[in-house]
């Protein structure tokens, strides 16, 4: 991946979805050795939703496979299926964050985007809408749910205009999907003027992949 978009996709997410807290996927619990993966199927923090998030309705529960193979939440057959054709994706399944996909699409500088398993923070979407209300971030937009899953347009900075765009859809009031696209050749990228559009797109195939619709 372009060095540029790695380092924006870590700053961004660090801020989206890393809180104060200091549990993050991949950092096993010293007194939690004989049941390492109860993290992803615990019931939601009782506090959640807060900050003036939705609630998610329909929560998806059980996560873990995703999490062993994330690229999975996004098959090469279905993106290039979609106009998304990979080129190559590299997994990072300990990242803060929680578990990564990332992934170059075909063509010289045609694009690169990101795909998180959100649930280091454990906030959920209530923590996008939590740094809104701080002022943290510049961009902030609601968007319509995705099969019954909130869905909001946040960015630290707004840089629609320049071919990037981030997108985060509530999997569980304590969990989300983050989709980080950076398309920023005009000439060649067809995404490049709609950046949010490709964004939701993405988390649309997401969503279907982790609900089972596909």
């Amino acid at each position: 991946m372009h060095a540029r978009a790695i380092m924006a996709f870590g700053a961004l997410t660090a801020l989206l979805v890393t809180g104060c807290g200091d549990s993050t996927v991949g950092e096993p619990n010293p007194t939690d050795n004989d049941n390492p993966d109860t993290s992803t199927t615990n019931e939601p923090d009782s506090d959640l939703p807060h900050s003036g998030a939705p609630a998610v309705k329909d929560p998806i529960t059980d996560l873990r496979a995703f999490e062993r193979d994330p690229c999975s939440v996004h098959p090469d057959n279905e993106l290039a299926a979609a106009g998304f054709p990979v080129d190559t994706s590299e997994e990072e399944l300990d990242a803060s964050a929680g578990a990564v996909c990332s992934y170059i699409l075909e063509g010289v500088r045609a694009g690169t985007f990101t795909v998180t398993l959100a649930q280091g923070e454990r906030g959920g979407i209530s923590h996008v809408y939590s740094v809104h209300q701080d002022d943290l971030i510049e961009l902030f937009e609601e968007a319509d749910d995705i099969h019954g899953h909130p869905v909001v347009i946040a960015a630290e900075h707004d840089r629609r205009d320049k071919g990037e765009c981030g997108i985060y859809t509530g999997l569980r009031d304590d969990a989300g999907l983050d989709v980080q696209v950076t398309f920023s050749n005009e000439e060649r990228s067809e995404h490049h003027d709609a950046p949010c559009d490709a964004a939701y797109q993405l988390a649309e195939l997401g969503i279907e992949t982790l609900r089972g619709d596909t």
